[in-house]
């Protein structure tokens, strides 16, 4: 929309890849909270682990995840 900047354009399979270097718990929290949009509170029962353990996980996956994703190539900056 105009005025809005738009987000950088991210590889689907470099988005893919990177997520296979975390570990499970870690993909799995992103994929369910970030990629199924389900809240803290559903992801948590979904797993059946406390809230407090998913918003742990999530920050240490964001956290893990965005040097994967800092490449250059990955944003699609030249």
């Amino acid at each position: 929309t105009p005025g809005h900047a738009s987000e950088p354009s991210v590889d689907p399979v470099a988005v893919a890849d990177a997520l296979k270097q975390l570990s499970l718990e870690q993909r799995s929290v992103l994929v369910l909270h970030h990629g199924l949009d389900l809240s803290v509170e559903e992801v948590a029962q979904m797993l059946a682990i406390p809230v407090g353990t998913v918003k742990s996980r999530l920050a240490r996956a964001r956290a893990a995840l965005m040097p994967l994703l800092a490449d250059e190539e990955v944003l699609g900056h030249d």
